[in-house]
């Protein structure tokens, strides 16, 4: 007999039981490395042992059980059969052991429902720092609105000309409204504030193109005089 133990989780020190049973009952003693009584012999063997019988009357049969197999897948040969004459029946065990179930992965993408009777636990707000304790941080006092010096814009004075103003001062109930109007309050008016501001750049630039026309018309009529001389 021999003994051979395989697979990833085997235990090489592990015993196992044996027992071998004759048909003849009257079998006593020790035949080889067996001792038999009244036809059965009892033994244990490990990974890698072996253990034979020697002389047995021939034609009798055997019957080979093993025990204390938990945890393994078995596969025998020549484990039943009869004592041949003058031959050698070899009988194997091998024992394979079983892997045991590894335990079960969680899926990573699907969420784990809570347990029954337990309610889902509401996310709380982040906690929010207090304002620290005294008199809040004082700031420069900012210029007012009403301090702060607005761009002037200046305006060009319509022009009137010489014909609007003859008009105007010859309107006998102008002179009489304005009179009113200074009596009733009324902002008073001047002459010179229909003549345009020195400081408006339309203006001097209409001033320059007038002073050349006028310049140019006194050339041309020097010219003609001096022709017709």
């Amino acid at each position: 007999m021999t003994k051979n133990v395989i697979g990833e989780s085997q235990d090489l020190e592990k015993s196992f039981s044996f027992t071998v049973t004759l048909s003849d009952k009257t079998i006593n003693g020790t035949y080889g490395e067996m001792k038999f009584e009244n036809g059965v012999s009892t033994f244990s063997l490990k990974h890698g042992e072996k253990k034979a019988a020697h002389h047995l009357p021939k034609d009798i049969s055997y019957q080979v059980e093993e025990s204390g197999n938990e945890g393994y897948r078995v596969s025998c040969d020549n484990a039943t059969g009869k004592i041949p004459d003058k031959d050698v029946v070899v009988v194997r065990f091998t024992n394979e052991a079983i892997p045991q179930n590894p335990p079960s992965r969680p899926d990573r993408h699907k969420p784990t429902p809570p347990p029954e009777n337990e309610t889902p636990k509401e996310k709380t707000p982040p906690d929010v720092p207090a304002p620290p304790k005294g008199n809040p941080p004082t700031t420069k006092n900012p210029t007012p609105i009403s301090n702060i010096p607005s761009k002037q814009v200046h305006q060009p004075t319509p022009q009137t000309s010489r014909s609007d103003r003859t008009a105007t001062n010859n309107l006998p109930s102008a002179s009489n409204k304005t009179g009113s109007q200074r009596s009733a309050g009324s902002v008073h008016t001047s002459p010179l504030d229909h003549i345009p501001k020195t400081e408006d750049a339309s203006c001097i630039e209409i001033w320059l193109m007038l002073a050349l026309l006028s310049f140019l018309s006194l050339a041309a009529m020097i010219v003609m005089e001096k022709r017709k001389n």
